[in-house]
Formats: C-alpha cells, structure tokens, sequence
C-alpha cells in the first residue's frame, strides 16, 4: 500500500492514473466501466480481459427494478464536453456503408482497425483520440485507419459532405498540433 493510498490527495491522483497501466495519466474513459486509460494500447489490454466492473453493472442492472434501457444509459460514456456535433447514420447512408464489400473486407480481416474505433469511441474527447490515430508524428499512426476513412467517404458519396466541416475541423486540428 502506497503512502497516498487512503488520503484524499491520494484518491484523486489514483483516479488520474491509467487503470492498466499505472504510470501514464488517464486521459480517456472505458466505456464498459468509465474507468481511465492512457493509450490504444492499454485499451487493447483492457478489451482482451473481461471487465470485472462491466460484469458487475450488468449483474446490478438485472437485479434492480428500473428498466433496461436506463441502465444502458447510464453505462453508456458521454464525453463532458463535445467538440463536434453528433450524427446520426440515415438508413440509406448505413446501407451504402454495409454495402461496400472493400470496407466489409477491411473490418473483417483486421482486428486493430477495430480496436482503433472502438477506443475513439470510448474516448472522452473523440477528436483528440482520432487526432492522436491521424497524427502522422504519433506512435499509433497507421495508414490502414487512413484506408478505412477514405472508404468510408467513398461510400458516402455525395452525403459525405455533410460531415466534411467536421472532418475539416479534425485535420486543421491535427495540422495544428504539429
């Protein structure tokens, strides 16, 4: 047991601290237990396991009376303050996107690419995470997310220019960063 342990001090930096790691600072949020992570990797960690805390929400959620859904709610991660809108898929857009078999193919034959959604979604500041994946400088770069974005906006088509000023934003973003 650490001298910080048990004092106030102590329980605030410890919630700070990566979960998987216990070295880096926290920046991100597990969406299955909203506890911190630091990088892809300690959330690639965390994916592999069964998360005790997940299970135990689960567990809570059947035994209580309130209703499913609400309880999903809850579990479910909502970043504080987010740096762009949010949207929704229409049916024909989620049907181009299911329909494109080099995108299906993508997904399907590589685990980190999904891996690497999976932790801009659990990310507390989405943006920041995609950022750090598109960063041509950062250790987690891969071109093969790159591949998957530019799929994506070929499936798309014309309706990807709705989401073009937040793409715009995140590359300027990126751009800035340098």
């Amino acid at each position: 047991m650490s001298k910080m342990e048990g004092s106030e001090t102590g329980s605030l930096i410890n919630n700070k601290i990566c979960v998987i790691c216990g070295v880096n600072i926290g920046k991100y949020k597990f969406k299955c237990c909203l506890r911190k992570f630091c990088s892809l990797e300690c959330f690639q960690i965390h994916s592999r396991e069964e998360c005790s805390l997940k299970s135990k929400h689960i567990s809570d959620a059947f035994q209580s009376d309130q209703k499913f859904e609400e309880i999903c709610n809850e579990m479910k991660f909502e970043s504080a303050i987010e740096e762009t809108e949010q949207f929704d898929l229409t049916e024909k857009e989620k049907e181009a996107l299911n329909s494109n078999e080099r995108l299906s193919s993508l997904l399907r034959n590589n685990p980190r690419l999904v891996e690497m959604i999976k932790f801009i979604e659990n990310s507390e500041n989405k943006t920041e995470a995609l950022a750090l994946i598109m960063d041509e400088d950062s250790k987690d770069k891969d071109k093969l997310f790159v591949e998957f974005t530019e799929l994506v906006a070929e499936s798309l088509g014309e309706e990807f220019k709705t989401y073009k000023n937040t793409y715009d934003f995140i590359v300027s973003d990126i751009a800035l960063r340098r």
